[in-house]
């Protein structure tokens, strides 16, 4: 077996074909919804950007396979060495979205760049996860069970919590509540409390 195949045998075998197999399945399940909701037989009666919503949404698609490819080959060491970074840009982001961005709905939690929206609750929610992971295994002394490293590690989720409601997007915020027990009862601390 020469070099080459080798290289790719390894990069097969690396590859998280669990995590790829569960976005597959989530992501046709999305834009089966969204195809049913908007290209059926009543799509005549809808308005015509929403008739586009389908061809938007297969274009991210497309977009999120690229994003999705090349995540796999970056490390978990990259990930954690990068995670406060990835926190404190995601939530200069958020941050700067209640001064600079688009209202849509009453929550003024989106940018707008070249007509296309995206709204900066969402890489925040990966950046907590990110930071909270990263913190809670960055040395041995810290852990969840111990109370100080609990409180840093809630404040860490409390913080964009907090930049969201000002945007006016409770909804987004609430979505970060949950991560509190979760990331807490997976870094050690007993069920029981």
């Amino acid at each position: 077996m020469n070099q080459i195949d080798r290289n790719n045998s390894s990069w097969i075998r690396r590859f998280d074909w669990l995590t790829i197999l569960f976005w597959v399945i989530l992501t046709l399940i999305g834009l089966t919804a969204i195809y049913s909701a908007t290209l059926g037989p009543v799509s005549e009666f809808l308005p015509q950007h929403i008739q586009q919503n389908f061809s938007k949404q297969f274009m991210f698609v497309g977009i999120s396979i690229v994003f999705v490819i090349f995540i796999q080959f970056i490390s978990p060491r990259a990930f954690q060495q990068m995670a406060y970074l990835i926190y404190a840009f995601c939530l200069a982001l958020v941050i700067s979205t209640i001064f600079f961005g688009v209202e849509v709905n009453g929550a003024k939690s989106w940018f707008e760049i070249g007509g296309i929206r995206f709204q900066t609750g969402e890489p925040m929610k990966m950046a907590t996860v990110l930071a909270v992971a990263a913190y809670l295994t960055s040395r041995r002394d810290i852990s969840a069970v111990k109370l100080r490293s609990a409180i840093v590690a809630v404040l860490i989720i409390i913080v964009p919590i907090i930049a969201i409601i000002a945007q006016n997007d409770t909804g987004s915020a609430l979505v970060f509540l949950p991560l509190i027990p979760i990331m807490l009862f997976l870094s050690g601390l007993p069920h029981g409390i």
